[in-house]
């Protein structure tokens, strides 16, 4: 439940508040207004998700952060392992979940809007029609101008990028050999709010080479980079998943660049210290990534940036 500031220049993190609660796996998006912390997992005897929507400000005469509770309102599901992303006001959360506490598998997809633009009493979650592909956690959600063209120009689009889903058994255990890992990319451009699968996640097996490989990147980092790029850091494949966790190798370290205009996937480089499960955020000149999971139940403290 700690919350922690880094303030340009400074050499060490500030502690500066609490949440209402300890919570992990939510959706984050920063606005004028400050960070929206959308829904997550609470931290208690049943770990169950949330729909409770926090708003974090930092009040810089206190050094403190402002939470405030209920700041939209809830979202229509709670949910966890879920992504969001902003494109001017409008706010856009894509999240899966279970029909029945006897589901097999997250079966049901979900896609919500809210206009940050209207007054705050007026503000609601609309349903809009969710990806054509799986339902899914741990995946990704990004805006970036599109290669699609309108009266205005190119469009700004939405970009869902790989996830996975878990699979229980008759008797309600994790199976891990029926889990399933993602490499898909489906594209949404609000003005026309219409779907299209877009090219998978691959890139080139060696550098130089003509041949691809293509890979799920559950978990992963991404943010949007100058007019066209999408940055992707790390992401779980999947391939280890049912091996001891002792002996599970770290997540692959790739930085790969989606261009949305060409339809590519490139090699941008590597990480010093893989991690998934963390986010990506423009600060200054950098793109910061705090903390994460660097293999399976093994985390860092480490903060890179780029």
């Amino acid at each position: 439940d700690k919350v922690w500031v880094l303030q340009p220049k400074a050499e060490a993190w500030l502690p500066a508040g609490k949440l209402p609660y300890s919570l992990a796996y939510a959706a984050t998006v920063s606005t004028a207004e400050g960070v929206y912390v959308l829904g997550g997992e609470l931290f208690d005897l049943s770990n169950h998700p949330t729909d409770e929507c926090l708003l974090l400000r930092w009040d810089q005469a206190e050094r403190q952060v402002a939470v405030r509770r209920q700041a939209l309102p809830p979202l229509p599901v709670p949910c966890q392992y879920h992504a969001a992303a902003l494109d001017g006001d409008q706010l856009f959360v894509a999240a899966s979940s279970a029909s029945s506490p006897t589901s097999s598998q997250l079966d049901r997809s979900h896609f919500w809007s809210l206009d940050l633009g209207e007054p705050a009493e007026l503000r609601r979650w609309r349903e809009l029609e969710p990806w054509p592909g799986k339902p899914r956690e741990k995946m990704m959600l990004v805006a970036q101008t599109s290669g699609a063209l309108d009266d205005y120009g190119s469009s700004t689009a939405l970009y869902l990028i790989s996830g996975a889903n878990w699979f229980r058994d008759a008797n309600g255990q994790p199976d891990l050999s029926r889990y399933e890992h993602y490499h898909d990319v489906f594209c949404y451009i609000p003005k026309t709010k219409q779907w299209t699968e877009v090219a998978n996640v691959n890139f080139p097996s060696e550098p130089g080479s003509s041949e691809t490989q293509t890979q799920p990147v559950v978990a992963a980092v991404a943010i949007a980079v100058g007019q066209s790029h999408i940055l992707v850091f790390s992401g779980s494949t999947g391939e280890h998943i049912t091996e001891p966790l002792d002996t599970q190798p770290e997540f692959p370290g790739r930085v790969l660049a989606y261009h949305t205009i060409t339809d590519t996937w490139t090699v941008a480089g590597h990480m010093p210290q893989p991690v998934v499960t963390t986010s990506a955020v423009q600060w200054l000149d950098r793109i910061v990534i705090p903390s994460g999971e660097i293999r399976p139940g093994v985390r860092t403290p480490r903060v890179q940036a780029v």
